[in-house]
């Protein structure tokens, strides 16, 4: 392994301020204009911590910048890292480890698990403790109101943690954190990382829908803030998007929820490993997309960085077929989004809350051995939408059919139409 080097594969990719402002509503253009404004005028004192910026916190924010610091935007740890002294530990190794007790019980070779275990252990309070006593040092730089409050979006490693339980800790701020994506409690994945969602770490979460409300109420034993629903906003510039009238246009589009894992075995990636993602999309391609007398667009998942040095498998396996093309650059839905157009996309994430917004026909695969939907859900889905189920052997045939009549689908949507009213307000908030 000595001789296994990690090079970070990222894309340089540059958009025209039309192709930017399509993605985003009048909101958040106000938003970032004054962000813009005041990012380099120093202030006496701040009241506001901004970090990591998502829609539902820009658009509930976005009237509100005076006396605000937007901190992601300032700190760079990595620069200065040898001169943090990191000897200080702020958690006990061994009360972590007493965790995993269990786990070390199922395997014959416990000796070995366990040692892996203490290894992850070892490096992420490692990583833990150097960002909190950078951040104790940086901070330092700045004046904050006794009233401070933090926002941001979902935190997801020892870096963003630490920030937090600094300002926590050392200012005595509020933690208000806003939800990631729409579909919280929808699938029974989510039943897996109740310990890592928002409101188990905030003091006040600000949540999509009434349904992401009583879910962390009533069904997360983890949460322990105050959880509030914020108005409905759109994700998307719809007088800019008006403008692809002139674009190319596809008849149906399938967006990829998949990103590749690589080494990092994050539980927010659905668990699938990267072969079995592999599969799925090219079972869909060859048996159902490339069939069809439409033209289709496929997504990849707009993610920044890429896990191999080569992720290029389905992008070649579509240049085969005429009627599909592929698109893997960063920019979202309205850059090609126009009405009546076919939605196909897998498994109940934030996905799929995003996409049910711009109100076209959306035919939805569920996944059962991967992040199944809540059977609740499910039977109520059913009534709102298309939906298919992967397991099934006969889901290419299913498919086909369903695709095979592009009047008969538009027909039987509208059908659906007061079914998915009820169901994108309760369990959407749109």
């Amino acid at each position: 392994t000595k001789n296994i080097s990690f090079n970070f594969v990222k894309k340089k990719i540059k958009y025209s301020r039309l192709q930017i402002l399509k993605e985003i509503n009048f909101n958040e253009i106000n938003y970032y204009l004054k962000k813009k404004a005041n990012t380099n005028i120093q202030k006496n004192n701040y009241t506001n911590i901004i970090y990591k910026e998502c829609p539902l916190l820009i658009n509930e924010k976005f009237n509100n910048l005076n006396d605000t610091l937007f901190i992601r935007d300032k700190i760079k740890p990595k620069q200065i890292k040898s001169k943090i002294n990191n000897n200080k530990n702020f958690f006990q190794k061994k009360k972590i480890l007493k965790i995993f007790t269990p786990l070390f019980k199922n395997y014959h070779d416990s000796a070995i698990i366990k040692k892996f275990i203490e290894n992850i252990i070892d490096n992420s309070l490692k990583s833990y403790n150097y960002y909190y006593l950078y951040f104790d040092r940086f901070l330092k730089n700045y004046n904050f109101t006794s009233n401070l409050k933090f926002f941001t979006s979902q935190l997801s490693n020892t870096q963003d943690f630490a920030l937090m339980d600094v300002f926590k800790k050392k200012y005595y701020s509020d933690i208000i954190v806003y939800q990631h994506g729409h579909g919280q409690g929808l699938t029974r994945y989510h039943e897996t990382i109740k310990f890592l969602k928002e409101s188990s770490y905030s003091d006040e979460n600000v949540v999509f829908s009434n349904n992401a409300k009583d879910y962390d109420k009533l069904n997360n034993i983890y949460s322990k803030s105050k959880t509030i629903v914020a108005k409905y906003y759109r994700p998307y510039n719809k007088l800019f998007s008006q403008l692809n009238y002139f674009k190319k246009n596809y008849d149906l589009i399938y967006f990829s929820p998949f990103h590749m894992n690589g080494t990092d075995r994050s539980l927010y990636n659905y668990c699938i490993n990267d072969l079995e993602k592999i599969k799925i999309e090219k079972k869909l391609i060859e048996k159902s997309l490339s069939k069809q007398k439409m033209k289709i667009l496929i997504k990849k998942y707009p993610y920044d960085y890429q896990k191999y040095i080569n992720e290029n498998y389905i992008k070649n396996l579509t240049r085969k077929y005429k009627n599909i093309d592929y698109y893997d650059k960063t920019l979202k839905y309205p850059e090609f989004f126009k009405k009546n157009q076919i939605i196909l996309t897998i498994g109940c994430g934030s996905t799929f809350g995003y996409l049910a917004a711009f109100k076209n026909p959306i035919i939805l695969i569920n996944l059962k051995d991967h992040f199944p939907l809540n059977e609740k859900v499910k039977k109520k889905l059913k009534k709102a939408i298309f939906l298919l189920e992967y397991n099934k052997k006969n889901i290419s045939d299913k498919l086909n059919m369903l695709l095979k009549n592009k009047s008969n689908l538009f027909y039987q949507w509208e059908k659906k139409e007061n079914y998915r009213k009820h169901f994108y307000k309760q369990y959407l908030g749109i």
